[in-house]
């Protein structure tokens, strides 16, 4: 409000009776009234459209692939009675499996490890006690290469 009311002289009737009105106190929110100002400042956009467009694409491709994926189910059970009805069956015997390799397993190898630790402990562990077999010395004599250049001997 104006700090310095104007002189009663200076108004017009209708102004006179404006002036004396005052707004009663009751009733208003601040908190409801601010919130409903900035509400109403918001302008409507495009993007209000977007996401139910979107939800609405998913939604349809969703059901599509369900529906797609039914059917497709759907002909391969009848494919798989199909190979079933017509497959021969069988009533011999079915073949007998292979029979163990003669070759022996290495000595240290894993079955062969295994094997010992399933059945016999103390024997595996008398065994793995023995004395490693080295393997041969290498030859005491070994020439050393030597750069050089072309055409020479690369042996000393």
């Amino acid at each position: 409000m104006d700090p310095h009311p104007p002189h009663p002289d200076d108004l017009n009737d209708l102004e006179q009776r404006l002036a004396g009105w005052q707004p009663s106190a009751a009733g208003l929110d601040p908190d409801a009234m601010l919130f409903a100002a900035g509400r109403a400042s918001v302008r409507p956009g495009a993007g209000r459209f977007v996401w139910p467009a979107v939800a609405a694409c998913l939604t349809l491709l969703t059901v599509s692939l369900g529906v797609w994926l039914r059917a497709e189910r759907a002909e391969r059970s009848a494919l798989a009675r199909l190979v079933q009805q017509s497959a021969p069956t069988r009533t011999a015997a079915p073949a007998p499996a292979p029979p163990p390799s003669a070759e022996p397993f290495p000595p240290n190898g894993y079955l062969t490890v295994r094997r010992l630790a399933e059945s016999d402990l103390d024997t595996w562990l008398a065994r793995a006690a023995s004395p490693i077999d080295l393997p041969a010395a290498p030859p005491d004599f070994r020439p050393v290469l030597r750069p050089g250049w072309p055409g020479e001997s690369l042996l000393p």
